[in-house]
């Protein structure tokens, strides 16, 4: 929905050593990358600029809003370590964030917590959500009411 080409422009360099020494232009032919750094590649300059955006002149006071994140399909094809240092920027970063996920349940020690709304579809009309909390060290259902914190 919000394309962070339209709030910033610039050129992404990779530092691989594959390339050398010498960062390269993503748009550079020399620059071949699995699908896993692809998408590294791509996501870090969004959440980079996200996070641009939502700060404030130096002159003015941060925000009282959330800083939201919305992405669709959390951080395909990456393995669980990159996915886990991704996900340990987001705090990093004070930002808040909804993703969608047919697998992920975000069991990272780099988050400290997060909630995680299972859908089941039951039959064609029906559908029912299991409510997980990542704590930081175990993963858990909760009912409607429990303290989740």
């Amino acid at each position: 929905m919000l394309d962070y080409r339209d709030w910033h422009r610039f050129d992404v360099h990779v530092h691989h050593k594959r390339f050398g020494e010498r960062p390269r232009s993503l748009r550079s032919r020399k620059v071949s990358l699995s699908a896993g750094e692809k998408t590294i590649v791509m996501v870090l300059p969004l959440i980079v600029a996200v996070v641009a955006h939502y700060e404030p002149a130096s002159e003015e006071p941060p925000a009282e809003s959330p800083r939201l994140l919305l992405m669709d399909e959390l951080f395909p094809k990456l393995d669980f370590k990159n996915k886990a240092q991704l996900m340990g920027l987001l705090p990093t970063l004070e930002l808040d964030a909804v993703f969608t996920s047919d697998k992920d349940r975000c069991e990272y020690a780099s988050l400290d917590g997060i909630a995680i709304h299972v859908f089941q579809k039951l039959d064609d009309e029906q559908t029912t959500t299991t409510r997980m909390v990542w704590n930081g060290r175990s993963l858990r259902v909760t009912g409607e009411g429990e303290d989740t914190g």
